[in-house]
């Protein structure tokens, strides 16, 4: 079953017989195309991709059952999408609230005259949950270009460089290689590494402290994840106690990582471990997140994720110990999940490395 008839069995279920998607992600998920201003409609008569003269001649990036039709048009987009409605019979179309504004609601309501909006939250969210081998080869390739580049800035990293220098490296490597940038890259030492989401700053990479960097590559949308925590010089007797309970605390994250399980139960045994090394309370987030067209997306690895976790969801790995003032230290890898286990996406050592 392709992604249209997924779409339309939950149409069903809430009495709709067709939807439009304005937002860029679900556009790009949806149409097989890179259109960020286009409009997805759906009926049971006509599937389209509305775009306007910007995109005459845009290509698709998959190559299967999943594109539809690209109609390039000189109407407003949301006029020509009440056209199609019109003309094929829909009495009601699906609106995605969670990824629309108030005001563009409204404005689609005031454009279709005869067709009732009904607003649903997340039509896509579960469908996105579970990748499809497209999607896991493009997660590949984007996971690849982050494991060159770390392995490349271990050869350019020393203690002149500014944390500004070194996510600028690596978000260099990422682009000459093709990849786009999946966030803003983190590369932090000292105390800043002990905020998860410090910003570089303009200051030199102390030696004998922690770097932390996480970043990741964009390959035709989809997103890679990965964290690695590094020393410049010696790490003393702490720094090791510190650094080898987050590894330890990822490789039982890791290992209890499959599909048919809560999300709940994932960060448990990695979070279990932390506490039980007395460091509990420096332990501040969730162990992970999916990946996909979108850096966070659904599900995740936290203690408040009940719901079973589907077979090839891709989702991060990466506990963590922040003690503020002083250092922290965090490691994630990228997983996919199947019904025996995962598939580790990741292949960048883990060991403390100290340059």
């Amino acid at each position: 079953m392709n992604k249209i008839d997924k779409i339309f069995n939950i149409l069903k279920k809430k009495r709709c017989d067709s939807a439009v998607f304005n937002d860029a992600v679900n556009v790009r998920y949806i149409s097989g195309y890179n259109a960020p201003d286009g409009i997805v409609v759906l009926t049971k008569k006509k599937s389209c991709l509305l775009v306007d003269y910007r995109y005459n001649g845009l290509k698709p990036e998959r190559n299967d059952d999943n594109v539809l039709e690209l109609v390039v048009t000189a109407t407003p987009l949301v006029e020509a999408a009440y056209d199609i409605l019109h003309t094929s019979g829909a009495k009601s179309a699906a609106l995605d609230t969670s990824a629309m504004s108030y005001d563009l609601v409204k404005k689609f309501r005031g454009v279709f005259d005869s067709v009732k909006c009904v607003g649903i939250s997340g039509i896509c969210k579960e469908m996105r949950s579970s990748k499809d081998e497209y999607e896991l080869d493009m997660i590949r390739k984007a996971q690849k270009i982050t494991d060159d580049a770390f392995d490349y800035i271990l050869g350019k990293i020393s203690p002149e460089m500014t944390e500004n220098e070194l996510a600028a490296e690596l978000e260099y490597f990422i682009r000459r290689r093709g990849g786009g940038i999946s966030f803003d890259t983190i590369a932090v030492s000292g105390t800043m590494s002990a905020v998860p989401h410090g910003t570089p700053r303009d200051v030199k990479i102390g030696k004998n402290t922690f770097v932390t960097m996480d970043f990741g590559a964009t390959w035709n949308g989809y997103h890679a994840d990965m964290t690695r925590t590094v020393v410049l010089g010696k790490a003393d007797d702490d720094m090791k106690t510190v650094y080898n309970t987050v590894l330890e605390a990822q490789k039982r994250g890791l290992a209890a990582a499959r599909a048919g399980i809560s999300g709940s139960e994932v960060d448990e045994a990695a979070r279990t471990f932390i506490a039980e090394q007395g460091f509990g309370g420096n332990f501040t987030h969730s162990l992970g997140h999916s990946v996909g067209l979108e850096i966070h997306e659904a599900p995740g690895f936290s203690k408040m994720s009940m719901s079973f976790l589907p077979v090839n969801a891709v989702v991060t790995v990466e506990p963590g110990i922040y003690i503020p003032g002083k250092y922290g230290v965090r490691i994630e890898d990228m997983v996919v999940l199947k019904e025996d286990g995962s598939i580790n996406l990741t292949s960048s050592p883990k060991e403390l490395i100290e340059l």
